[in-house]
């Protein structure tokens, strides 16, 4: 018996959450309930289940999930700027979630968590939801003398989306072109950014109506927005000297609208017509593989100057400025003593800088008075 198309157990098993699968393929926390608590909830993974905006898959449609994987020793403002840049650079790929992937932190390695999105894989499939992965990369990984490959692990990934916004990407030139990557095309436009100067009488009448279906399911899909890291706030903003007088726009390849940022921050939609002419060096550029077109690299530019620091260098900062003894001549660390002189070189690059701090003084046996 067919199920009407106001049925209720239909619409709902039109969507799932990809946080269960995760938590049913990872397995039972394995921490001890106490007194006060029948569990934890180290697997609820993408928060509580009950909260809103918990990425869902779809029926019908291919689902992508970015997964961003590197040291992060320790995690910084350009390691966030990447992956912001990526989500804000995928809109048209319905990418639903991001994993960060720490080489050194994962419980069980990387053999647990290949296994785990294995039978993630399977759990979909099974349910008849289509799911594939991007790799996140930075610039760096991207050798002018190699072949770019993307990261090897047993679940299939052919795509890869990079951006400067993190350090500089060496192929790229001041115009906002970008020399070929060995073993691939030319780098052209990732979407028609054309379309968005395009009136709307310009399309007949089917496409015209097609058009606007489109645009009212993009205009009600909830964008995903990654939260300012505390270390951002009140810090000085890094202007783009030749950038920053210029519209940012960003037009959705489905809806043929452009997406615009105001100076407040927010963003607007613009309707056909708006005659907004995108800057090359603000384009998202897309270059596949040479015999195999299904495996692309897209680049996302940074919107602002990018950062010139890196994981490695804010190790020698913070190292350089503790003693090697363990004792500062007599004085006692505390809290104020974030401001000493290596962490305040670092606190505007760090995402949490007092995490940092804690573990700096106890990696060097330094005994702080607030926690004496």
């Amino acid at each position: 018996m067919a199920l009407q198309d106001d049925d209720p157990h239909e619409r709902q098993n039109e969507t799932a959450d990809l946080g269960q699968y995760l938590s049913d393929a990872y397995g039972p926390c394995l921490c001890e309930p106490t007194p006060s608590t029948t569990g934890c909830h180290h697997t609820n993974i993408f928060g509580p289940r009950s909260s809103p905006g918990r990425p869902r898959l779809k029926r019908g449609q291919e689902n992508n999930v970015l997964i961003y994987s590197g040291c992060f020793n320790p995690p910084h403002l350009g390691h966030y700027s990447l992956l912001r840049r990526a989500f804000e650079g995928s809109q048209d790929l319905n990418v639903i979630a991001a994993v960060v992937y720490p080489y050194w932190t994962h419980d069980g390695g990387r053999l647990k968590f290949e296994d785990m999105w294995s039978r993630v894989l399977g759990a979909v499939k099974r349910d008849g939801f289509n799911l594939k992965f991007i790799e996140v990369a930075g610039p760096d990984h991207v050798v002018p003398t190699r072949v770019f490959q993307p990261f090897e692990w047993d679940f299939e990934i052919y795509r890869t989306i990079l951006s400067n916004a993190g350090r500089e990407f060496d192929l790229l030139q001041p115009g906002g072109q970008i020399e070929r990557m060995r073993g691939y095309g030319y780098w052209e436009d990732a979407i028609d950014y054309t379309k968005a100067a395009n009136p709307k009488n310009n399309y007949p009448d089917s496409e015209h109506e097609m058009v606007e279906d489109m645009e009212r399911t993009i205009v009600s899909k909830p964008r995903f927005t990654l939260p300012s890291p505390p270390s951002t706030v009140g810090a000085n903003a890094q202007p783009n000297e030749d950038t920053d007088n210029e519209p940012v726009a960003v037009t959705d390849a489905l809806s043929e609208t452009c997406i615009s940022e105001n100076d407040a921050g927010s963003y607007k939609k613009t309707e056909h017509g708006s005659n907004i002419i995108v800057p090359e060096r603000r384009k998202i550029k897309v270059c596949r593989r040479i015999g195999d077109s299904e495996t692309w690299v897209r680049f996302v530019p940074a919107d602002a100057t990018p950062l010139t620091f890196s994981s490695t260098r804010i190790r020698r900062i913070l190292e350089g400025g503790f003693p090697k003894d363990g004792h500062l001549a007599g004085t006692s660390w505390t809290r104020s003593m974030l401001e000493d002189e290596a962490l305040d070189s670092v606190k505007e690059m760090v995402l949490h800088p007092e995490v940092l701090a804690r573990i700096m003084l106890q990696r060097h046996g330094i005994q702080r008075l607030d926690e004496a």
